[in-house]
């Protein structure tokens, strides 16, 4: 049955941490009306949050029961516990168990980590869902989280209520996408998969663990995926790698969401990353922040992460396009006009540091990162990033546009030109030009204007 798939799927964790797992889970009647999508988040990270705090030998159950007006009728609900053997919660806390942050104050649970997302994001669900959770828990004895949702048919409105895809009489509701919830972490099971490395980098920047996995590998298998857990980190490791895209939760501990944004615009090396931020905050205000701050889109939790797969994808099609524009520029006659370089502060100092060197034959990378206080390897993935080439062979291309202006403005010293722009042997010099123009520089003088 449905249900039964998902707590089966957790067998091989509580194999592996030798915990007593145990089920109890009839039939669902063909007169229910359920949703699949939301049912199914709503176990897998109540499940997954019963793992996360029941320690090595504990014990995990869930338990279904159907809740009936009249015996004879359909039932109205479903009650769905999840009850764990974990060191449990104080009675002090209890009601903060589903706050954004909420960290157990004890020595004997994960000091590092709290309830996180997981348990806010399926109190969402479940409010969506118009149904009701609570808790109970005992210090040294652990919790148990009780869920009860409406399955009647009049509960809800006709055009709620479609056909399930199959074709059994149980009927399922639609509404909009909400966030997927992470499934549980297995050993081994999640392995960052081998990526080209001329897959762009997206980075993601998010606290909790659970989550921040769950974008991960839903990620992996378009983009290389490197993850940070707050800002803070995120910010150096954006500095540090120059990703083609970050994602980042707005509300973390150390740096939000918000302050990363403005930090990454106003470093001259990130300013050019597209940004994604991931907010449950859905007011006016709440985005015309995130946007002031630099944010490029924003997604409102619970999202889709179909919606988040598409939106990286655009804004990092967009980015190429700007790309290929320049590089159009690039090749075109210099009688075209001058090449407007993309709306970047550091790329202009490059172009200009380029510029001032053009007829330095000695010129290398290593003296163009001096020169612009960066290592060898931020300045290769800044000019990739805006460019798609290395620095060299931008190099190479922008001193080849110079000789084509050069030879454009009448010098038709062909050894004079190609000192002027940094090459040394005339036959690597030839060579280059008519890769680039399609001429060799002789024929390119006599080309007509």
């Amino acid at each position: 049955m449905f249900l039964k798939r998902i707590v089966l799927s957790f067998l091989s964790l509580a194999e592996s941490r030798k915990i007593t797992y145990e089920y109890d889970l009839p039939e669902i009647p063909d007169t229910v009306c359920f949703d699949e999508d939301k049912l199914e988040k709503i176990l897998t990270n109540l499940l997954s949050n019963a793992f996360k705090f029941t320690p090595e030998g504990g014990q995990i159950s869930v338990i279904l029961k159907y809740l009936y007006q009249d015996d004879n009728d359909p039932p109205l609900s479903i009650e769905l516990t999840v009850r764990d053997s974990g060191k449990g919660i104080p009675d002090d806390q209890i009601d903060k168990i589903f706050d954004r942050f909420y960290q157990v104050s004890s020595s004997d649970t994960r000091e590092e980590e709290g309830t996180g997302i997981g348990l806010s994001l399926t109190k969402e669900l479940v409010e969506v869902y118009r149904g009701e959770i609570k808790v109970e828990s005992e210090p040294g004895r652990g919790s148990a989280f009780t869920v009860r949702l409406p399955v009647a048919r009049g509960q809800f409105r006709e055009e709620e209520i479609v056909p399930a895809p199959d074709i059994t009489p149980i009927w399922t509701i639609t509404e909009e996408p909400v966030t997927a919830v992470p499934e549980p972490e297995v050993p081994g099971r999640h392995e960052v998969q081998a990526t080209g490395k001329d897959r762009e980098i997206v980075l993601v920047v998010e606290d909790n663990y659970d989550l921040r996995k769950y974008i991960a590998r839903n990620l992996e298998p378009f983009f290389q995926v490197v993850e940070s857990e707050n800002g803070r980190t995120g910010l150096e490791k954006a500095v540090d790698i120059i990703p083609d895209m970050l994602i980042t939760d707005l509300m973390m501990p150390e740096m939000d969401g918000m302050e990363l944004c403005k930090n990454m615009k106003e470093n001259e090396r990130t300013c050019h990353i597209p940004i994604v931020v991931l907010t449950a905050k859905a007011d006016r205000d709440s985005k015309m922040n995130c946007l002031e701050s630099g944010a490029d889109d924003f997604i409102v939790k619970p999202f889709d992460m179909e919606e988040l797969q598409v939106r990286v994808r655009n804004l990092i099609m967009q980015r190429k396009k700007l790309r290929e524009k320049f590089n159009r520029d690039l090749l075109a006659d210099p009688s075209a006009g001058p090449v407007r370089p993309p709306d970047d502060r550091l790329f202009e100092k490059i172009l200009n540091c380029f510029n001032q060197h053009i007829d330095d034959t000695e010129f290398n990378t290593d003296q163009m990162a001096g020169e612009l206080s960066l290592s060898r390897a931020q300045l290769f993935r800044k000019i990739q990033a805006l460019t798609g080439h290395t620095p060299n062979d931008l190099l190479n291309r922008i001193r080849l546009r110079k000789a084509a202006m050069l030879f454009r403005e009448g010098h038709s010293n062909i050894g004079q030109v190609m000192y002027a722009v940094g090459f040394s042997t005339p036959s690597y010099f030839a060579k280059c030009f008519k890769e680039h123009y399609g001429l060799i520089p002789s024929e390119y003088i006599k080309k007509p204007g």
